[in-house]
């Protein structure tokens, strides 16, 4: 099936509309316990704040009167291709940009024109919507199967597209957007990405594939396969990335995007047109996160995995009380920050258009507890909520690495203004700090989570089974 661009930014604006308050209380009102923010679980590592830092102070590198227009940051472009290990081709390059949202502009601008089809595929970027109707495109959900965790394959896409073709007779059909791993934690096997490969090659469309949470894999010595590393030549394809989730470095804005030139250029030619620099700062920012140690990013991605496990324990002793399987995690999760959750057989189905925008808006302004619907995911009329648990009690986290910024910040004040000094020595020093695991700050945020799903989400269902 296919859900259309008028039906997609109805679904965003009306979670737009709950969760900002619209009906009572929002998700950033104070004693509410938003399940909902996307970002990492604690304070970046102190190599990020310590370049950030020499940045704003450094007048010849990076001088905040300079534009720095046009200019390549060459330590952090080969950071990049080294963590995310994209393999070097001639047709390929890569490209910086001011968070992932804008790489999703400049490729929907880059690789289309007014009124053409873009294809997105379930378990989405929710304001993906938003961004193609500004940019007077038609965005089409292609919906994933329930047995396939809603991720989408070949069938998926030849049967939206034969609807697509039935309905626009001269609209073309441009490009498709997947998630992978997915926003839901899930990730597509290596069948279906070349499944998804050969529909494009097929239809001549162009694939760009957001690997967001790439580095956020539960198995620390894996990372998930992505379709850039089986393509080949068989396709024009564009792999996103970059630091707010892995590297906790939400606000520092600074993504990529690595695959076809021929894409990347025009990408370029927008971004540069539209904002002719980026913040130096963030771009060192970034640098420090990506070449910190690997321990810090191991420890982030086992108390996700932590945390994922004791919401499954807990749902799993919510069914007995329940007395049935009221609710289950679809799929089964192996990175990110955020999981999906079914409900079953709970709603009472008589009249009702869609249960989970009214469980959403109840359970925030009822019991507190803010939740996103999953049809404004692209997973629409599926009875699913998603749960962001990475972030939750984040704030927590900064007194364990306070000292550590502290000592970081003396080191650059004492020698950022000596003549000829050299700074690499002193980022090497930082990058290798191990920094202990924040115990109280993660503990504080297992129990936030707790408290919603046994006080929150299991009193609004219990009450909701028994007025049945």
């Amino acid at each position: 099936m296919v859900l259309y661009k008028d039906k997609l930014l109805e679904n965003l604006n009306e979670t737009r509309r709950i969760l900002n308050g619209n009906y009572g209380f929002s998700m950033f009102d104070k004693g509410v316990l938003s399940l909902c923010s996307g970002e990492g679980n604690r304070r970046p590592h102190p190599s990020s704040i310590a370049r950030g830092l020499s940045a704003i102070l450094d007048i010849k590198k990076s001088a905040l009167d300079n534009y720095k227009f046009m200019q390549k940051n060459e330590e952090f472009e080969n950071s990049i291709i080294q963590r995310h290990d994209y393999k070097s081709k001639n047709n390929y390059s890569l490209l910086i940009s001011e968070g992932v949202t804008r790489i999703f502009e400049s490729f929907i601008f880059s690789s289309s024109e007014e009124n053409d089809i873009i294809l997105l595929a379930s378990c989405c970027y929710h304001p993906l919507p938003n961004i193609c109707n500004n940019l007077k495109r038609n965005i089409i959900l292609v919906e994933g199967r329930f047995e396939n965790n809603y991720l989408i394959d070949y069938y998926d896409l030849e049967k939206a597209l034969i609807e697509i073709k039935n309905k626009f007779n001269n609209i073309k059909v441009r490009s498709l957007i997947i998630f992978n791993p997915s926003y839901f934690g899930t990730e597509f096997s290596e069948d279906m990405l070349h499944q998804i490969i050969s529909f494009c090659e097929e239809n001549n469309i162009i694939l760009l594939e957001d690997s967001i949470f790439f580095e956020t894999n539960f198995n620390l010595n894996k990372n998930s396969l992505r379709a850039i590393d089986l393509a080949e030549d068989r396709v024009d394809i564009i792999n996103a990335s970059g630091v707010s989730k892995a590297q906790n470095l939400s606000n520092v804005r600074i993504g990529w995007a690595y695959g076809s030139s021929k894409i990347i250029d025009k990408m370029k030619d927008f971004l540069t047109s539209t904002n002719p620099t980026i913040f130096w700062t963030s771009i060192e920012i970034a640098l420090g996160a990506l070449t910190a140690n690997i321990n810090y990013l191991n420890q982030c991605n086992t108390e996700n995995k932590e945390r994922m496990l004791l919401i499954s324990n807990i749902i799993n002793e919510l069914n007995k009380k329940f007395g049935f399987e009221a609710l289950s995690i679809v799929g089964k999760p192996i990175a990110g920050h955020s999981i999906l959750i079914k409900v079953n057989d709970v709603f009472n189905k008589s009249g009702v258009k869609n249960e989970m925008f009214n469980f959403s808006k109840m359970l925030l302004n009822k019991y507190k507890t803010a939740v996103s619907p999953g049809d404004s995911h692209g997973v629409p009329n599926t009875n699913t909520f998603r749960i962001c648990y990475s972030s939750v009690g984040s704030e927590y986290t900064y007194n364990e690495s306070i000292e550590y910024e502290k000592k970081s910040l003396k080191l650059i004040y004492e020698n950022i203004y000596i003549n000829n000094f050299d700074m690499d020595s002193i980022f090497n020093e930082i990058e290798n700090w191990l920094i202990p695991i924040p115990l109280k700050g993660w503990s504080s945020g297992r129990d936030l989570i707790s408290d919603a799903l046994n006080n929150g989400i299991y009193k609004y269902l219990n009450e909701i089974i028994h007025e049945k």
